[in-house]
């Protein structure tokens, strides 16, 4: 899977014969930036319990893992983009404590606002209503557009 300009693309090999098929996005490689986490918390079996309340953690950014940024902390994941973000976590560990934590992600793929597909926007959607004729355009805003 590539992220080119706003879209994703997905490459497969070719073979004789093949047709092509739309793609259902059920699992994407993104960060998740913690905001909140207390400093004793920075280990990586903390952290990796943390992001799996949200996705499966694949690895921590190197700056997590280094202590050199206390603000956030970065986690590489695999999400499901068909369910929404949460907006926060409250983490419980052994010792009882309770700390609620800020998420969020500096990208996650794009989901229609028309047909509710992963991977393009209501700009893209095949299935979108024309709403500018003159240029066969889905965008009302287009100022091209009468």
């Amino acid at each position: 899977m590539w992220h080119i300009e706003g879209q994703l693309m997905f490459v497969a090999k070719w073979e004789p014969g093949l047709k092509p098929k739309l793609h259902v996005l059920t699992s994407a490689p993104v960060w998740l930036d913690f905001h909140g986490v207390p400093p004793h918390y920075f280990s990586e079996e903390r952290l990796e319990y943390i992001a799996g309340m949200l996705a499966k953690p694949v690895f921590c950014h190197p700056s997590t893992l280094n202590m050199t940024n206390l603000e956030v902390v970065r986690v590489f994941t695999i999400i499901n983009p068909t369910k929404p973000l949460h907006e926060a976590v409250n983490a419980q560990f052994s010792t009882g404590e309770i700390h609620r934590i800020e998420v969020s992600s500096p990208w996650l793929p794009p989901t229609c606002e028309h047909c509710k597909a992963v991977g393009h926007n209501i700009k893209r959607c095949p299935s979108a209503p024309i709403t500018c004729t003159k240029y066969k355009s889905t965008d009302p805003q287009t100022e091209l557009c009468p």
